[in-house]
């Protein structure tokens, strides 16, 4: 299974009314509406569409009604790639001994599932241990509402919309929602490694089945560490490869979706690589240099300004080569360069930390990576509101950890939040562009390996480059796009590569800068039309001030118009109904 959406009635003798689950129903699959399944129970209801990447149909149901809906894959124990039917089956089986959550804590994969026992009407919504996977969630008087995507939920009427200033501000800062929020204050998604239960007679609750600040560190050899952790990446790759003979790979010119390939053409496999970046760019010279030295069969793809989204790319070319329309799982890098890399965490934030002061690691934090709320164009009740509200996210989340290493509640923030958060858009698009994703840096073995080293020795990809002599020889063979002042093994050395553009240092080229700035043109004169206009909320005359700056060339305000435009669309959708902090 791909995506689904449902409702459970508190009252099992309650109808299921047909326009709600129509309106479910049609708002899953855009691309294809005639795949879309339902399946109707004692006071509960699923639409799900399979687009057939893992193997088999992700539902099965017993004798006596108990329902497992399942996307993605679990990966239970040892349990291979392409083996979704044993991963139902073991759901099932704990679902009916009452021992969910030993099932759950073995998992290594990223997926959701729903279990529907209509015995005793319960339901249960699952996530994995990084919540990768979003299962969205709208409770009312009557109904637990769920989606895998959140523009099922508000498009569908019966399901109400209030606008949440903090989860809507928080997005439009940092590009995602802290915490259980949205942008809706009457949706919430459900927390990494938890399951929310239903029942007629407790209503909703919430269980954390698993916990990474309880992962302990390891007081081992910097070699053992190293083994242990390429042993667990490794194992990741294989668990996923299964019995494959072939692989299609992003490579682009960084280390992580470099590092997937180099082990996928070790285990023997006939992988293709794809490198999506602009003409000219390191990313694309060292991708391409990379795929001769290992010999992968390489497909790079010149992006232009105003190119459909990467993914959709992708899967028009997996269908135009394999001559059917079909859908892939695509191996792709995501999370490294967190997960491994400890990419934005720094020696003076984690030591900040460590003294006791966490609003001033997160000060520093938002002051390096320039997060700020943009209080220019916030009404002057807005301002006072919001104005310290991305701290006080920040601090609320790492209090939520208790690691052994207090220095780790900033590792943990960016795990729980930045990355379960990173894949969002990809998810909320699967319908369209039919491509699941093979993602060996969020499985949850080789993050637990990660997690046993102690956090100096991670930071600025130094353990991350200690361990690539444990890789195939090939794995240093080209250099790669280093984030500024982290550790490289090539020190200086351009590798030929002095006229390349830096994706870190140089300016985009003309053309792309032109195509933002008139799009951005675009955008804030249908922001300017809007009726009705958040008054309450966004100063009209600063974005009318952002549009002429920017349409005139005057200054780039651009940043403005974006923000403006995430307000503009959580109001337009709850009608203008709005929770304040």
């Amino acid at each position: 299974m791909t995506l689904f959406a449902g409702f459970f009635n508190r009252d099992p003798g309650r109808d299921l009314p047909d326009d709600v689950c129509r309106d479910l129903a049609r708002h899953l699959d855009r691309k294809h509406p005639e795949q879309v399944k339902t399946l109707r129970g004692t006071g509960f209801f699923l639409a799900n569409v399979d687009i057939g990447v893992f193997g088999g149909e992700g539902l099965l149901q017993d004798d006596e009604g108990r329902t497992v809906a399942l996307t993605g894959e679990p990966l239970f124990g040892e349990t291979l790639t392409g083996q979704r039917h044993l991963d139902l089956a073991a759901l099932l089986h704990h679902a009916r001994a009452g021992s969910l959550e030993d099932i759950l804590r073995t998992a290594n994969g990223v997926y959701t599932a729903v279990v529907y026992d209509p015995v005793v009407h319960e339901m249960w919504l699952i996530t994995d241990k990084l919540g990768i996977r979003p299962i969205y969630i709208a409770e009312t008087e009557d109904r637990v509402y769920f989606a895998s995507a959140l523009r099922v939920l508000e498009e569908t009427d019966a399901v109400p919309k209030r606008m949440d200033l903090r989860g809507v501000t928080e997005l439009a800062s940092f590009g995602y929602s802290l915490g259980d929020r949205t942008g809706y204050s009457t949706i919430k998604l459900l927390r990494d490694g938890q399951y929310a239960r239903a029942s007629r007679t407790q209503g909703l609750t919430h269980t954390t089945y698993w916990r990474w600040d309880r992962v302990p560190t390891r007081n081992v050899s910097s070699a053992q560490l190293v083994q242990g952790v390429y042993d667990a990446f490794q194992a990741a790759v294989m668990q996923r490869t299964a019995d494959e003979r072939s692989a299609h790979a992003f490579l682009s010119g960084g280390l992580d979706s470099r590092a997937i390939v180099c082990v996928l053409v070790s285990l023997g496999l006939d992988v293709s690589t794809y490198n999506f970046s602009i003409p000219g760019t390191k990313d694309a010279l060292y991708g391409r240099q990379f795929a001769e030295v290992v010999g992968t069969r390489h497909h790079p793809q010149n992006l232009s300004p105003g190119n459909p989204p990467v993914y959709e790319i992708l899967s028009g070319i997996l269908e135009q080569r394999e001559g059917a329309p079909r859908a892939h799982a695509v191996w792709s890098g995501d999370g490294g360069s967190v997960g491994l890399g400890h990419v934005y965490m720094t020696q003076e934030s984690v030591d900040t930390v460590r003294s006791g002061d966490p609003e001033g690691c997160a000060r520093q934090l938002l002051t390096r990576g320039h997060v700020s709320v943009a209080r220019r164009l916030l009404q002057p009740r807005a301002e006072e509101a919001l104005t310290s509200i991305l701290v006080r996210g920040m601090v609320e989340e790492m209090a939520d950890v208790e690691p052994d290493d207090r220095g780790r509640a900033v590792y943990l923030f960016y795990l729980r939040n930045d990355q379960r958060r990173h894949l969002r858009h990809h998810f909320e698009d699967l319908d369209r562009n039919r491509i699941e994703f093979q993602l060996p840096f969020f499985d949850s073995r080789f993050l637990r390996a990660v997690l046993e080293v102690p956090l100096d020795a991670l930071l600025r990809h130094a353990f991350y480059v200690e361990m690539l002599d444990a890789f195939p020889r090939d794995m240093k063979a080209v250099t790669w796009q280093v984030y500024p002042g982290h550790v490289s093994p090539f020190g200086d050395q351009a590798d030929g590569s002095a006229e390349a553009l830096d994706q870190w240092r140089d300016e985009w080229p003309a053309e792309w800068l032109g195509h933002a700035r008139r799009a951005t043109v675009v955008e804030g004169r249908r922001l300017l039309a809007l009726r009705p206009f958040p008054d309450p909320v966004l100063k009209r005359s600063t974005l009318r001030l952002a549009y002429w700056a920017r349409r005139l060339r005057i200054r780039d305000l651009s940043y403005l118009i974006r923000t403006a435009s995430i307000y503009c669309r959580y109001w337009t959708h709850a009608g203008g109904e709005v929770t304040w902090p």
